[in-house]
């Protein structure tokens, strides 16, 4: 999941820090640490969490010459996970303080290879084109409930990358976007493998985690 989950209408100038010094919290994944802050999205299940991601990175199948393009990328979490098995990461998300926990957890985390920026995904073309982003090897989505843009999914099925990985919390709007993604991709991608994770124990929620391969 990302910094946009459910969408964001909260006001970040009216936030107020009532005690202690830091304005956000940290959480440890792995060998990593994250920085938090009020409006940036994050897990509330750590240790699936661990678990989701490590999915994340086998349906990835990364190489030492991979650039990943990480949409949605919220705090980060997806993208320096995957910084270690790539060549570089490009990280983007629609909510600022987001991006500013991103760059200040690659720093703390001494991750030099990845590169987040600010951008509104349902113009995605704009996007990449003005921040001068690189065509990505392999691309990983992680949108909010209502899924993929029309405009996004248009993008995905035209890009040249070998592999997308679509991470969900809600298997609907998943399903309905793989199934869209394959008639826009005219046989060019098509689904491998659905891995559901169970994020929220004694409920029906489940995060899903669906590769697309070229063909």
């Amino acid at each position: 999941m990302s910094g946009e989950k459910g969408g964001h209408d909260m006001d970040e100038g009216r936030e107020r820090l009532l005690a202690g010094s830091k304005k956000y919290i940290e959480q440890v994944l792995g060998r990593l640490v994250f920085r938090i802050s009020a409006n940036s999205f994050f897990q509330t299940n750590p240790m699936q969490a661990q678990l989701l991601y490590n999915e994340v990175q086998k349906a990835a199948k990364l190489t030492s010459d991979d650039t990943v393009l990480d949409l949605f990328c919220g705090t980060g979490t997806i993208g320096l996970s995957l910084a270690a098995s790539s060549k570089h990461v490009v990280g983007i998300d629609i909510v600022a303080s987001a991006i500013e926990d991103a760059n200040e957890n690659a720093m703390a985390n001494n991750i030099a290879n990845v590169t987040f920026e600010q951008g509104n995904l349902d113009k995605v073309d704009a996007v990449l084109k003005g921040a001068g982003i690189p065509d990505a090897n392999v691309v990983v989505v992680d949108p909010p409930r209502a899924g993929l843009h029309p405009g996004l999914l248009k993008f995905l099925a035209q890009c040249q990358a070998k592999r997308i990985v679509y991470v969900s919390c809600n298997p609907v709007s998943q399903v309905r976007d793989l199934e869209l993604l394959e008639e826009k991709a005219e046989g060019r991608f098509r689904v491998s493998s659905i891995q559901p994770v169970d994020m929220f124990p004694n409920t029906p929620h489940v995060e899903s985690v669906a590769t697309l391969e070229r063909v």
